[in-house]
């Protein structure tokens, strides 16, 4: 319950200081100040979540799942229109966990993320 009740905050407070078109003013690595674009996708449903329970995901994602079932955060055109940070959705999730099965060949890895590494 605590753990729900953190994330839903801070995901209303991030929500709260978006505009109209789902953007905010944020600051880059060097000082410089971007537009960017914030998405939330729908919340999975209790059954969605039931069905995929054999994911062994942590309870703030789980909870992060309850209220919006993926998130692209930070888009803009500093550094090629990709999200600096994507939160998977389950879907994703699965298409992770067989990338990590298929292709490296490591079976107990559910990624549920992606961090765009600018490298400045």
């Amino acid at each position: 319950m605590e753990n729900e009740v953190y994330i839903e905050k801070l995901i209303n407070s991030l929500k709260n200081r978006l505009d109209k078109n789902s953007a905010l003013y944020r600051n880059t690595y060097f000082g410089k100040v971007v537009l960017s674009k914030v998405k939330f996708y729908l919340a999975c449903t209790d059954e969605e979540l039931k069905k995929n329970s054999s994911i062994p995901l942590p309870v703030d994602y789980l909870q992060f799942l309850k209220i919006s079932n993926g998130a692209e955060l930070f888009t803009d055109d500093y550094k090629g229109s990709r999200a600096l940070l994507e939160l998977y959705s389950l879907d994703k999730i699965f298409e992770g966990k067989n990338f990590c099965v298929n292709n490296l060949k490591i079976e107990d890895t559910y990624p549920i993320g992606h961090l765009l590494d600018n490298a400045d």
